[in-house]
């Protein structure tokens, strides 16, 4: 097996686990309509989880945060070697999001739009959260709190951290 194979089988195995965790959340949520989901920062840490977050956040192709890292560059030093130290600083507690890139949009109607653009890392983070919640918020009322992640005066770091 060459190392396009090896990267396909990886990333299919991850998005299967993906999926399995998706399902296992939805079929606990309508099983019980009043549960609430207090655990699932282990589930942003799973690397299956990471690894479909951070096929989502490179399709999209974003640019640069605030520290400068690209796709490319990620690409470039290792997929393996960013998501592995992503892990451990989640495992750890050690991960902490950084503020955003602030870049002005002229508007046609003379005024700027502010666009905020976290670092690829930070953006896996989100990714992540989202994958682990996205079917119980869909499926239940309660609010957790990566639901707060792109609000207005929440932002990234408040909706990770809260």
């Amino acid at each position: 097996m060459n190392a396009d194979e090896a990267n396909h089988t990886a990333r299919a195995h991850a998005r299967a686990r993906t999926r399995e965790l998706q399902r296992a959340l939805y079929r606990a949520a309508k099983a019980s309509p009043t549960r609430r989901f207090h655990a699932l920062y282990d589930k942003v840490f799973d690397l299956d989880i990471l690894q479909s977050a951070w096929e989502a956040v490179r399709a999209n192709r974003g640019a640069p945060g605030i520290d400068g890292e690209t796709i490319q560059a990620v690409e470039e030093r290792g997929v393996a070697v960013f998501l592995t130290d992503l892990w451990r600083e989640l495992q750890h507690g050690a991960y902490h999001p950084a503020p955003a890139r602030r870049v002005d949009i002229p508007k046609a109607s003379g005024g700027v739009r502010h666009l905020d653009i976290p670092r690829i890392r930070d953006r896996v983070v989100e990714q992540a959260a989202h994958v682990s919640e996205a079917y119980y918020s869909t499926t239940s009322s309660q609010v957790i709190a990566s639901s707060f992640m792109g609000q207005e005066g929440m932002g990234v770091p408040r909706g990770i951290l809260k």
